[in-house]
């Protein structure tokens, strides 16, 4: 049975499981040189005792699970990364302004701890580091911090107020999942990536404000918010990923902003409320099952050419018309499986679709749609200030679309295009 263990200095890392089911070993101390303790590095072990060099910077969750430390909280020497805190620990807690670490599931399972006061030194909340804490009802979570790590704040089921502010760069997978008091939450645009499941399970969540700056939302991040009705995505946001929205049965409308390129695997599969949706032109593909179990979507509207699919797995068990725009590519009389038909604007409009937008050889060329067989007049202008506007063509849509180039753009030190109908 191993009772005794010296770590020699110029130890940099203890590794996951390293010390696990020890029970003979009751104290350890680790060196400076050590900077992390990872995931159960001691769990199961017999320890009562232990001194955290200040060369730490990351613990990993359950580092210390199961351990006998006792009723006081553990930190490093310096007090700059706070390990444990016993799991008996009651109402508010006050984490020292020295803190700048909380080591993960550093209050995993405290399960009577009602509030918690994070100072502005803390940068990083570790892996689990309040999972379970099932009576803490709101969190602060301060400027300073810039990482909240994987299940932070899972299963905190009575967690009814969450205030990020703006420090914070990334939210780890899950790290509020299943918080079923969670009502709203707004995310900083400073947060860039939101991890996969971090909201899921989240059934009482209603409104979502997600501030523009995001790029990256995790898999299945929304998944089960069973209240949310309706949410804006910033404009930064690249794709829609696989099961963002599922099983998302209140939701009744989403604007997918322009600049998205793809639409992943069951992102709104069981959203039985959405009545139809608009994909935007920047979407060029749309995985599996997208809206597989949207038992009343009646409308999904194509603003641009169609997107790749698998066939013809995107709308299972899904009422759907499928609408495009004249004039836009690779649409025939179904798409994955449902009727295409024209879907023409109320007023004429002008689309930048790729190669059919933008100067050539033979002048400046756009697209227009609106409904077939009508005029439209293209008119021109020195500058949008200027009421100044000159009819400079007029041309009818057949089948819904034309296109249209200016031969002599070339000649103007500026020229702005409109059109109206006659």
């Amino acid at each position: 049975m191993l009772t005794n263990v010296t770590i020699p200095d110029g130890i940099t890392r203890i590794g996951f499981g390293a010390f696990w089911g020890c029970s003979g070993l009751t104290q350890i101390t680790i060196p400076d040189s050590v900077t992390t303790i990872e995931e159960s590095a001691f769990s199961g072990s017999g320890l009562t005792s232990i001194v955290i060099g200040n060369g730490i910077t990351s613990i990993g969750p359950k580092a210390f699970e199961g351990c006998a430390l006792g009723n006081d909280v553990v930190f490093n020497t310096s007090r700059t990364v706070l390990a444990w805190v016993p799991r008996e620990t009651t109402g508010n807690f006050n984490i020292p302004n020295t803190v700048i670490v909380i080591g993960g599931s550093a209050f995993q399972g405290c399960s009577e701890l009602r509030s918690i006061t994070i100072p502005d030194t803390v940068t990083s909340i570790g892996r689990e580091a309040f999972d379970t804490c099932s009576s803490l009802t709101n969190v602060t979570i301060p400027n300073s911090v810039t990482v909240v790590g994987e299940s932070a704040f899972s299963g905190c089921t009575t967690l009814a107020t969450v205030t990020i502010q703006r420090g914070i760069s990334s939210i780890g997978s899950r790290a509020f999942s299943d918080n079923v008091s969670l009502k709203n939450i707004t995310i900083p645009g400073n947060v860039t990536s939101v991890g996969p499941y971090a909201f899921s399970g989240c059934t009482n969540l209603a409104h979502v404000t997600l501030e523009d700056g995001m790029v990256s939302i995790g898999e299945f991040a929304f998944s089960g918010c069973a209240q949310l009705a309706s949410v804006g995505l910033p404009g930064s946001i690249l794709s829609i990923s696989a099961g963002m929205f599922s099983d998302c049965t209140g939701l009744t409308g989403i604007t997918i902003p322009n600049g998205v390129a793809s639409i992943g695997n069951l992102a709104f599969s069981g959203c039985n409320q959405l009545l139809n949706i608009t994909i935007p032109k920047s979407v060029r593909a749309l995985g599996g099952s997208a809206f597989s179990g949207c038992s009343r979507l009646a409308s999904v509207n194509f603003e641009g050419d169609a997107p790749l699919t698998p066939d013809p797995g995107v709308f299972p068990n899904a009422p759907v018309t499928v609408f495009y725009l004249p004039g836009a590519t690779g649409w025939g009389e179904n798409y994955a499986n449902r009727p295409a038909v024209p879907w023409h604007r109320t007023h004429p409009t002008i689309f930048d679709w790729g190669s059919q937008f933008g100067p050539s050889t033979n002048g400046f060329s756009l697209i227009i749609s609106w409904a077939t067989n009508v005029p439209v007049i293209v008119e021109a202008n020195v500058g949008l200030s200027s009421m100044a506007w000159t009819p400079i063509s007029t041309n009818s849509l057949t089948d819904g679309w034309v296109k249209f180039t200016d031969p002599e753009w070339k000649i103007h030190a500026a020229r702005f295009y409109r059109v109206r109908g006659l």
